[in-house]
């Protein structure tokens, strides 16, 4: 199945991630953020319902020098505000979020053609030689935008193993940049994230890979 998806990801097209039962117990629809169109965004919107977030991996993160935005928050915000801020999550993780951006040609960011462009734009980055990265970020994109960045762990999946750092370490493999879009799948009748039978039904029904953790963590381990 891991060799499908990376193919499938090739062709820029979607694949489902589910992330482990004790972790957030959650499926994810997968993009390479090189290929995302607008009705891409629009199918995340319809079909997954969750929040459209950009993953960058290790690599494209320390160019950057993105931080998490748990340790910008610890940094800038009033001692009264120091308690709100996430440094753990009830799974035992920390939060993957770094800063939200638009791109500068979008209009209000949040269309489906303006989070597309911002993706694409996002994986252009990655794609320039490192030492033009940064100059190109600064002056493409604007903060705070509609599009969560998310930065992935040091190591990828060996300090992480979340939707961010596995999606962004199958796109190394695929030998893509590795930029992904992803967005949780909810269920519009529990209200809740979407069981792993009913996602396993939409991604038979649609034709479309479905990886677990264990496929991929099996993969690293074999190829170490």
């Amino acid at each position: 199945m891991l060799v499908e998806a990376l193919d499938v990801l090739k062709r820029g097209q979607f694949i489902l991630l589910h992330d482990s039962l004790d972790r957030e117990n959650e499926v994810d629809m997968v993009i390479a953020a090189k290929y995302v169109t607008p009705d891409h965004i629009s199918q995340m919107r319809q079909f997954a319902g969750g929040l459209i977030c950009i993953a960058v991996d290790d690599v494209i993160s320390k160019n950057l020098k993105l931080e998490y935005m748990h340790d910008i928050l610890n940094q800038c915000s009033v001692n009264e505000h120091k308690n709100m801020i996430y440094h753990g999550t009830k799974y035992g993780d920390h939060p993957s979020f770094s800063m939200w951006i638009n791109h500068t040609e979008a209009k209000t960011g949040i269309t489906d053609y303006d989070r597309a462009l911002t993706a694409n734009e996002m994986a252009r980055v990655a794609e320039m030689p490192e030492q033009y990265r940064m100059d190109h970020f600064t002056r493409m994109f604007k903060i705070p935008g509609h599009v969560p960045l998310l930065k992935s762990a040091p190591d990828l999946i060996k300090n992480r193993q979340g939707h961010t750092e596995m999606s962004t370490y199958l796109l190394r493999l695929a030998e893509m940049s590795s930029v992904s879009v992803i967005c949780e799948m909810m269920d519009p009748i529990t209200h809740r994230a979407l069981n792993l039978d009913k996602a396993k039904k939409y991604a038979d029904s649609n034709k479309i890979p479905m990886l677990d953790v264990d496929e991929v963590l099996n993969h690293s381990k074999i190829y170490a």
